[in-house]
């Protein structure tokens, strides 16, 4: 689509790079929001960790699952190579965001939940502009141009979905969305790969490695929220 934003006097803006920016600006912006000034000192420091787990775990993942992977040394392209796989970013920031609620004993999850659905929205609008996570072959309403083919905009659409979903949550914010995303999120994710047609990604019996984590998260967020309710009723 568009993956150079602008190349002159050797200065070049990617735009996967630019817009990633922009959503993890807006994410924290939105966070910031939402939590009580008593915890604002707290938040600057956790969101530099935050952002870094993300990152680590969204690399490790990609080297893990994709087929790219086996390139990351020779090809060299954004941050240390490769691209990234959100799923890693989202397991590995989730194990730190719980590590350091252990240790703080500040319950900073549930805030965090409608600044990550609207900062992945406006990622997955860099993947579009970048090219990459594209659709299936598709000739009808919206398709989008990638590499000469007409391509059904799965990245748009999945951008549209996120970024209602935060907004509606920003406005009926409560604590246990955390459940209700982690629930909501992989089942539209698992569907919308079925429209996807990257082959970069890992497939395995027949689905995505996408897919495999969508279920495995669904499931766990499934059990935990029913046994808290019920632990709750029973209390």
């Amino acid at each position: 689509m568009l993956p150079t934003l602008f190349q002159s006097y050797g200065i070049t803006i990617y735009s996967y790079a630019l817009i990633m920016g922009i959503a993890w600006g807006l994410a924290y912006r939105i966070t910031e929001g939402l939590i009580t000034e008593q915890i604002q000192p707290f938040f600057k420091k956790f969101f530099l960790g935050l952002f870094v787990s993300a990152w680590v775990g969204g690399k490790l993942l990609y080297l893990m699952t994709t087929t790219a992977g086996a390139t990351f040394q020779t090809n060299p392209n954004f941050w240390f190579g490769g691209g990234f796989v959100f799923y890693g970013g989202l397991i590995v920031s989730l194990l730190f965001t719980l590590l350091t609620m252990r240790l703080t004993k500040i319950n900073i999850l549930p805030y965090l939940v409608p600044g990550l659905l609207i900062g992945h929205g406006i990622g997955r609008i860099g993947c579009l502009l970048a090219g990459c996570c594209f659709g299936i072959k598709y000739e009808g309403i919206g398709a989008i141009l990638i590499n000469q083919q007409s391509r059904f905009p799965v990245q748009a659409i999945e951008a549209g979905v996120l970024i209602i979903m935060g907004i509606y949550f920003f406005k009926k914010f409560r604590p246990q969305i955390v459940f209700h995303y982690l629930m909501i999120y992989p089942a539209i994710r698992f569907f919308l790969e079925f429209l996807r047609n990257d082959e970069v990604r890992g497939t395995y019996w027949g689905i995505s490695s996408s897919q495999i984590l969508s279920l495995l998260i669904f499931s766990v967020s499934l059990i935990v929220w029913i046994r808290t309710k019920a632990t709750i009723a029973n209390a």
